[in-house]
């Protein structure tokens, strides 16, 4: 196996080992999805640039519409704000946010009706009209961006595996 692909394969053990060990000691399935949502979180902090974020909560535009509740949101921490601090629960402006992602501990068919309606509610958002070549307006006021491209499109993740079971095979958008 190749090194980078087995380096991956031991993230994924890593993050499975987790899901197994708290699945054991916890019966309760909100609290297991709880912990598997924040074993996740754990990981991305530890993967994703330093200039991005890795909170949960809710996304909102300049029309002050939300989307609806998410798992995990990945955001720029470097040049927008998270707004509206209450305890881990934060409200980010869409411009800000680079990633939403939804964790199942198991998937059956009402969570995926409900994870489309998710992003359905994030994919609905407005972003902010350029004012400038780095300046972006928004409900949050006028925020300076430095010289800076307009904000990527967001993707949306939908990632689900249950307790004792492998996680499903990855599939390539390539």
């Amino acid at each position: 196996m190749p090194v980078v692909e087995e380096y991956w394969a031991g993230v994924v053990r890593r993050l499975q080992a987790e899901v197994n060990v708290f699945a054991r000691l916890v019966q309760h399935h909100g609290e297991q999805g709880r912990e598997n949502e924040a074993a996740l979180a754990r990981i991305l902090e530890a993967f994703v640039p330093s200039r991005l974020g890795v909170g949960t909560g809710m996304v909102i535009d300049r029309f002050d519409r939300y989307a609806r509740q998410a798992d995990i949101v990945l955001f720029e921490q470097v040049d927008e704000p998270a707004v509206l601090a209450q305890t881990t629960q934060l409200i980010y402006p869409v411009e800000s946010v680079r990633a939403s992602i939804e964790v199942k501990t198991r998937l059956r068919s009402d969570d995926i009706r409900d994870c489309l309606r998710k992003r359905a509610s994030l994919q609905e958002l407005q972003k902010s009209q350029p004012l400038g070549a780095d300046r972006w307006s928004t409900n949050l006021g006028t925020l300076a961006l430095g010289q800076r491209r307009p904000p990527l499109p967001r993707p949306w993740l939908l990632r689900a595996a249950s307790a004792g079971e492998p996680p499903p095979p990855s599939e390539s958008n390539g």
